[in-house]
């Protein structure tokens, strides 16, 4: 980095940086075309405002240099704006084409600036020397992953077979995980692929399982997966839409977790304090992942809500509740607080999650039973994935604890007062490289047996008994 820079003049002549011309700092929007592409404002972004606006399109000249960034810590590049503003196919959305002159990935150097769409960076010559430090550094290409490259703020809408509205168009016919040369020199995008056969090897269900979940899934749009803790409910929805996708792709997913607070303010849009002391109007996240969905007709997404039955679905999906129906997708209805016509479109899938042995919760409400599916999930203990995993760390004592849940799961399952909604789940003993007694002991201590404290508070004797056979079996 350069150091001790006073004057403005070194400033200017050590990195080329012109006086005749202005220099703004960009940080990428939903999407970033690449090659001979675009940079583009959307009114609909929650960082735009009427200043954004005014200088994106009147006061940026052709021939200014702009810095581009993805959220606070990832420097993509830097480009020259090659033409005036012009209005772009999406509506409310002003474009401007580029030229990159670096492409890559570095670290930004201030870690703790706004995020302003466009800010003018032609007086903070510090910024701008350190900028052209690092985009002038030497260093090899780095390889990402898709999930990693996607992840960024910025590059949301990546497509493999399409580079964003055809900019460096490259077809292929080749599986999605060719790694992909972007900018010749110096970033490779490997995607990594994701089937069925990595479904089955990572989560604990055999194969008509899967096919029955996609089916139900990809029929019905709306999908509940209901069942005791453990059971990995979370881990294979998001493995689920994984391998509808084809392969990792982290930005066509969008997770949220429901909670007795939750909103239709937060979840659709409403009146939300702003930096001025008053109130604007917000986009929720349900509303934005639709209209990202909606943006990319051709790819699958992934809608994921977490205890899904501790929402109050009436309040949080207001309108909404009838438009999630599949047969009531794209049917359009006003918005209560902005009166905009609005859909769900057709590629957008909801799974949502439920804890079966609450007691807290109430029954679920009959409006998400009539729009969802529901499938239970069980404890995978008896599933050939987990089988060879058992076999993988082929330990005497693991092999009787799982011997000893499963029993307990029988004992479970027996019980008039609980259920099979009620078992152990295996994913309390998944994930390990190697046998660890400690974890092993811990689990069976801090996990299990304070779960049974809460199935059988009514029954001293029986929570006696089951918690000294998993005693014994750790001995």
């Amino acid at each position: 980095m350069a150091k001790n820079r006073t004057l403005q003049g070194n400033l200017f002549e050590d990195n080329n940086i012109s006086s005749d011309i202005q220099y703004w700092l960009y940080t990428a929007p939903y999407e970033l075309c690449f090659g001979d592409g675009i940079i583009y404002i959307n009114k609909q972004d929650e960082y735009w405002s009427p200043k954004v606006d005014l200088e994106f399109c009147n006061t940026i000249k052709k021939g200014d240099i702009v810095y581009v960034r993805a959220s606070r810590k990832m420097l993509l590049g830097k480009c020259i704006v090659t033409s005036e503003y012009f209005d772009g196919e999406k509506r409310n959305t002003h474009c401007r084409k580029i030229k990159w002159t670096h492409f890559g990935n570095w670290i930004y150097p201030r870690r703790n600036d706004n995020l302003n769409l466009i800010t003018n960076i032609t007086e903070d010559h510090q910024l701008l020397s350190s900028l052209e430090d690092i985009l002038h550094e030497e260093k090899d290409c780095k390889d990402i992953s898709c999930g990693e490259f996607q992840n960024w703020r910025g590059v949301e809408n990546f497509n493999y077979a399409n580079l964003i509205h055809g900019h460096l168009k490259e077809e292929s016919k080749e599986e999605p995980t060719i790694e992909k040369q972007i900018v010749k020199g110096r970033t490779n995008i490997v995607a990594a692929k994701y089937g069925k056969s990595d479904f089955l090897k990572e989560v604990f269900v055999n194969e008509d399982d899967y096919e029955t979940l996609k089916n139900i899934l990809l029929t019905k749009k709306n999908l509940v997966l209901q069942g005791a803790p453990g059971v990995g409910k979370t881990y294979s929805a998001k493995r689920l839409a994984y391998s509808i996708i084809g392969f990792k792709d982290d930005s066509k997913i969008e997770l949220v977790q429901f909670h007795q607070n939750y909103s239709y303010e937060d979840f659709i849009m409403g009146y939300k304090p702003n930096d001025d002391g008053g109130f604007g109007l917000k986009q929720g996240v349900f509303y934005k992942f639709c209209k990202k969905a909606e943006d990319d007709p051709d790819n699958s997404y992934f809608f994921i809500i977490d205890e899904i039955n501790r929402g109050n679905l009436s309040k949080i999906f207001g309108e909404l509740l009838m438009l999630i129906e599949n047969d009531y997708r794209t049917t359009s209805i006003k918005l209560a607080y902005s009166d905009e016509l609005f859909s769900v479109p057709n590629n957008l899938y909801i799974i949502g999650m439920m804890n079966t042995a609450d007691r807290s919760l109430a029954m679920i409400d009959y409006a998400l039973r009539r729009r969802f599916s529901f499938y239970e999930m069980n404890a995978g203990f008896d599933s050939d994935g987990f089988k060879k995993y058992q076999k993988k760390l082929n330990n005497k004592l693991f092999d009787r604890i799982i011997d000893a849940i499963k029993n307990l799961n029988n004992t479970i399952l027996k019980d008039d007062t609980l259920g099979s909604g009620y078992c152990i789940g295996h994913s309390y003993f998944c994930n390990w490289d190697s046998f660890d007694k400690n974890r092993l002991e811990n689990v069976v201590l801090y996990d299990v047996i304070p779960m049974l404290k809460e199935y059988w508070f009514d029954n001293g004797n029986k929570l006696k008994e089951e918690s000294k056979k998993l005693l014994d079996a750790l001995k």
